[in-house]
């Protein structure tokens, strides 16, 4: 009974979304085309409760100070309003980004599970100073760059393999 009902509550919001222009909500199925696409620069690891509640190891791109690091990330999509949240799991060390509070999505990169790993990914290589969750570390990505490398680096060190 609880999977049949399962079953249809989660048809129900696939119809209430796709009628609504929303899919950032992944079914089922789609989770796992999106499990198994072998992109070469996440995992997805399934909560075995739920398919809207799962981490995500996201490997840092070449040429940042995120690379070699391996970041796990945590996607929970609410159940009546669908709305993602994503959170850091590992300790990073980045103005937009940390391991206490939700990442800001834009309205626009919420669309899609691809475009969500993409705003994070576009973030790690560019942060968005105007947008800041810490100060300190957006100052001193501004005004001394060099530092803000060793200190990222040193956190992908410690905390992120």
């Amino acid at each position: 009974m609880s999977k049949q009902f399962n079953s249809k509550f989660m048809s129900r919001l696939k119809t209430l979304m796709s009628n609504r222009g929303m899919n950032s909500l992944l079914s089922k199925r789609e989770f796992l085309t999106v499990k198994n696409e072998g992109h070469n620069f996440y995992e997805i690891d399934e909560n075995q409760k739920n398919h809207l509640d799962f981490n995500v190891r996201l490997y840092g791109d070449e040429n940042t100070p995120y690379e070699n690091g391996i970041f796990l990330l945590n996607f929970k999509y609410a159940p009546i309003t669908l709305e993602p949240s994503v959170k850091f799991i590992t300790r990073i060390y980045h103005p937009n980004f940390n391991n206490t509070n939700n990442i800001i999505i834009n309205e626009k990169d919420k669309t899609t599970f691809f475009n969500i790993l993409g705003y994070i990914r576009k973030l790690m290589k560019e942060p968005d100073l105007t947008n800041n969750i810490d100060k300190k570390i957006a100052d001193e990505y501004k005004n001394n760059h060099e530092k803000f490398i060793v200190n990222a680096k040193e956190f992908v060190k410690r905390f992120a393999k």
